[in-house]
């Protein structure tokens, strides 16, 4: 999908948490569900992680990607 594309309403998130959000979508994507329940469990509160959950501004990135 060419960036003129992007789904409406989608938030870029900043750099370094696009590394982050970009790098776990890739291994949900590889690994599964499972590992996205994994995250979730393991950084529960860390802000860094937060656009694992539908609240978050960066979700619709994450799920995008």
């Amino acid at each position: 999908m060419a960036a003129d594309d992007k789904p409406a309403g989608l938030i870029y998130p900043p750099i370094d948490i696009k590394a982050i959000v970009d790098k776990t979508a890739e291994h949900v994507a590889k690994s599964g569900t499972a590992f996205e329940q994994l995250i979730r469990e393991k950084y529960e509160g860390n802000d860094k992680f937060s656009f694992i959950y539908p609240n978050d501004p960066y979700f619709a990135y994450y799920e995008h990607m």
